[in-house]
């Protein structure tokens, strides 16, 4: 198949079930195939390997600094983490749509509340969470979608998605300078070793901030963006249910395709690719 063909290593998934699953029901783990501690340092088996499944709406991944894959779900309000036994430990509650996560080198952990437009803070430790910064939408589009990456002085890259902008915040949230503007609804956003910020835009284009704004590919609904550690790029795709992998360049080196609405994407330190599926089982 082309998963392996396309991916610097294979495919793991975490794959949602049927939509009648209630947004109130607990994630319930499912073992994969290899051990999920293998995943930071080995790659994973050939082909894709299902994760957990039976969430209410999976969206958004990270990593944490103990190499635990973080998701959001939208619908429950929570950030989980998916632990090395396979367990699921409920890292925060209450948000309002949480979306997109970047770990700082504390291990606190930002969250994007789509619903209130704004990133909040958790301690991964108590559980609790507060208000990082505040964003202005002065649209009647949705909220902030994903965040990150962490720079490395430790400032955040937020991609303002109701306004089209993209602010370099600094890392305890109080003071916002503008990288790009003019942006349809900027989304997603990484960086890769040479410093160079790609941002993912559902208006069709992933632009290339290096420091000026150029369109760098275009996409149906690019969603999020990845690097990888020799420099590829990965963009899921909504508008063709796909994840597409670029070298650094912008050449297509190929594609998975069929994925259920992928809303999220992550590489772990081996760069095993994992994705959220978020309308099918």
């Amino acid at each position: 198949p082309p998963i392996a063909a396309m991916l610097l290593a294979s495919l793991a998934a975490c794959q949602q079930a049927a939509p009648t699953t209630p947004a109130s029901a607990s994630p319930s783990p499912t073992q994969a195939p290899s051990p999920l501690t293998a995943c930071p340092s080995t790659s994973a088996p050939s082909g894709p390997q299902t994760l957990l499944k039976n969430l209410a709406a999976p969206d958004d991944l990270a990593f944490d600094n103990q190499r635990r894959l973080l998701f959001t779900d939208i619908n429950a309000g929570t950030v989980s983490a998916l632990n090395a036994d396979g367990s699921v430990e409920k890292v925060a509650s209450g948000l309002s749509e949480p979306e997109g996560m970047a770990v700082q080198s504390d291990g606190r952990i930002l969250v994007a509340e789509q619903g209130r437009n704004r990133v909040d803070i958790i301690d991964p430790q108590s559980h609790t969470w507060s208000v990082w910064r505040n964003f202005a939408n002065r649209t009647s589009n949705a909220g902030i979608d994903g965040i990150g990456p962490i720079l490395s002085n430790g400032d955040l890259v937020v991609p303002d998605s109701p306004n089209g902008v993209v602010w370099r915040v600094t890392a305890d949230g109080k003071t916002a300078s503008e990288m790009a503007a003019g942006m349809v609804r900027p989304v997603g956003a990484a960086v890769d070793a040479s410093g160079r910020i790609f941002v993912a835009d559902e208006g069709g284009a992933l632009w290339m901030l290096n420091p000026g704004k150029q369109r760098f590919a275009t996409f149906a609904t690019p969603d999020d963006v990845v690097v990888g550690h020799d420099g590829h790029i990965f963009v899921n795709t909504l508008g063709d249910n796909a994840i597409h992998e670029l070298d650094g360049q912008g050449r297509s080196v190929g594609a998975v395709r069929g994925i259920a609405q992928p809303q999220g994407i992550a590489l772990d330190t081996a760069d095993n690719l994992y994705y959220t599926e978020f309308t099918g089982g």
